[in-house]
């Protein structure tokens, strides 16, 4: 029984009170309803609460964990011993490294503090719940796409697609001072914690990416293949399962990623290579591109401390030369193709899946969409667009932009129905001219 004999009298008692006792009824029943609905509302602010903390709590673990450990300094040297103690901890469930930094992120004029988070793919996979638009699944090492937070988005005003720029202070030292380093990243996909003071300030970034942006130096990679004479530069890089042939240069602080092949005589500066990148002989990545101003006293030569960025199964031919970025980077993206003897100027962007033929020329600053082709012999201007799926004739002089999908061919470049037509035209008149010049003979 819930009541004993003795609890039930009493209850009896005062609840079902005999005559004259009416009142000491009503006094017992108003304090058992104000007793219940006391304890009623203590069992729901407290459910209430509770829910609230599990909810918060499942929202900051989301994004942070349980706890963070951190060197004095900021940077932790042995960080994989650190990672695999704490793993082997009673009671860790999961431990993962990460990067991260106060830095200022632009677009359009506009000015946010930021929180750049360097993050595992694993890690970055975790978010996914929280997505609200664009693709997490593009983040990928060398892509140059980040995600950020959706209070960010509103503040700068971008949108998925939009670049916005990351500025870090410290930059690098050149002979004009220490200029802030500045690089574009794509927006992949805009995600909402849920707590304001994170979807106001986080940009998620592949943890390669930003020790790149905060010119942070890792360890040599160990497994490589290495023939013969070759330089290596300082903090340089290497992937599993890459080889590099004989009398190639690896510059100081280069990044390459696994199963690379880098030809003999190759050169490679201020670079960051994917994984699967084959570089043929005597291919030149990374070096100054040709960029001056006149002065008073001549020409003076722009400062150059930006970056070649290669992404993954890229290939290109012997002697081809990539400038490496001004202020931004230069990026050709994931599983284009390039030909020998091609000219790339510093800061153009080639989407992915493109095919450039032989003795092109591409100067500086030049956008080119997914999935381009562009035949030899071939000259495109600076400061131009070439959409996705555009197609360039051989020995064409691209001078404006190229809508996307079109074909163009001729100098200057247009569409290719209307350079046919100039063609036939002109052969027509030639024919003519050669016809007459036959019957006055």
């Amino acid at each position: 029984m819930i009541l004993s004999t003795f609890e039930w009298t009493i209850a009896k008692r005062y609840m079902m009170p005999g005559r004259g006792e009416a009142f000491i009824a009503l006094v017992a029943g108003i304090s058992l309803v104000a007793v219940m609905l006391g304890v009623a509302a203590l069992v729901i602010v407290m459910s209430v609460m509770n829910g609230f903390r599990a909810e918060l709590l499942d929202k900051i673990v989301g994004l942070n964990g349980h706890a963070i450990i951190q060197a004095y300094g900021g940077r932790l040297e042995n960080w994989q011993g650190v990672l695999k103690e704490v793993r082997a901890t009673p009671g860790v469930v999961r431990a993962s490294p990460l990067i991260e930094q106060p830095l200022l992120a632009s677009f359009n004029g506009r000015v946010e503090a930021i929180l750049v988070r360097g993050n595992t793919p694993e890690d970055i996979r975790r978010i996914e719940e929280q997505k609200i638009s664009g693709n997490l699944f593009e983040l990928k090492p060398g892509a140059s796409k980040v995600a950020i937070g959706a209070r960010l988005a509103e503040n700068l005003g971008a949108r998925v697609g939009d670049t916005i720029t990351i500025i870090n202070p410290q930059g690098r030292a050149t002979p004009f001072g220490t200029v802030p380093r500045q690089i574009g990243y794509e927006i992949a996909a805009i995600f909402e914690i849920g707590v304001y003071d994170y979807d106001q300030a986080f940009v998620v970034m592949p943890m390669q990416d930003a020790q790149t942006l905060l010119i942070i130096r890792s360890e040599r990679a160990l497994n490589a293949v290495l023939n013969g004479q070759f330089k290596f530069g300082a903090d340089a890089s290497i992937g599993t399962g890459t080889r590099i042939g004989a009398g190639a240069i690896i510059g100081a602080g280069v990044k390459i990623g696994r199963n690379c092949s880098i030809a003999a005589g190759a050169s490679i500066l201020c670079a960051y290579l994917g994984n699967e990148v084959i570089i043929h002989n005597g291919a030149r990545i990374g070096q100054d591109g040709f960029g001056y101003a006149p002065g008073p006293r001549g020409m003076l030569k722009i400062v150059q401390i930006g970056r070649v960025i290669i992404q993954d199964h890229v290939e290109i031919g012997a002697n081809t030369t990539v400038d490496r970025g001004t202020m931004d980077d230069t990026v050709i993206g994931e599983g284009t193709k390039i030909d020998n003897l091609v000219q790339i100027g510093h800061n153009v962007r080639i989407g992915r899946h493109c095919a450039i033929v032989s003795q092109v020329g591409i100067a500086g600053s030049t956008r080119i969409g997914d999935g381009v082709m562009i035949g030899g012999a071939s000259g495109i201007n600076g400061h131009i667009t070439i959409g996705s799926g555009a197609q360039i004739a051989a020995m064409s002089g691209v001078v404006g932009d190229v809508p996307a999908g079109e074909r163009y061919g001729g100098v200057p470049a247009r569409p290719m129905k209307d350079f046919l037509r100039d063609i036939a035209e002109m052969t027509a008149r030639a024919n003519s001219r050669s016809k007459k010049t036959g019957d006055t003979q």
